[in-house]
């Protein structure tokens, strides 16, 4: 007796945010440096500028950009600001892979449920230190 396995179910995406799938060749990534995080990469897609960049205390590589995701280190930051000047109220990331996090922003530790980090709350930048590896697939957006 064989049974199927139940389908993973999509996570919903919010009213009137903008979904980025990571890592295609929809992005051109260069390099960057941050005063306090150090290098890393940028890039500037639909209203939105994303980085993840290696902490300076960090051992870790600043990240690697992959076919279908991007490898966030431990002890790295994933920054995201709009370029329109909006204020981001919520950020989803889903993770590929069993390297979910967790991730702290504004000193609160947000973890995967589902594969899916999810913070609700609102900035002119939402700035994530990983705790532990993430590798995002896609970021589901809202900003006002």
């Amino acid at each position: 007796l064989v049974l199927a396995e139940d389908p993973i179910a999509e996570p919903e995406t919010p009213s009137g945010s903008v979904t980025l799938s990571l890592g295609t060749a929809s992005q051109t990534w260069a390099e960057d440096t941050h005063s306090a995080y150090g290098t890393g990469y940028v890039t500037t897609v639909e209203g939105f500028k994303i980085a993840f960049y290696q902490n300076q205390s960090s051992t870790a590589p600043s990240g690697g950009l992959k076919d279908d995701h991007i490898r966030v280190y431990q002890g790295s930051n994933l920054v995201i600001s709009s370029t329109e000047g909006k204020k981001i109220k919520s950020v989803s990331i889903t993770c590929t892979g069993d390297k979910t996090g967790p991730i702290s922003v504004g000193g609160t530790e947000y973890t995967a449920e589902g594969g899916v980090i999810t913070w609700t709350g609102e900035a002119d930048v939402f700035d994530a230190n990983c705790v532990k590896q993430t590798r995002v697939a896609s970021l589901a957006i809202v900003a006002e």
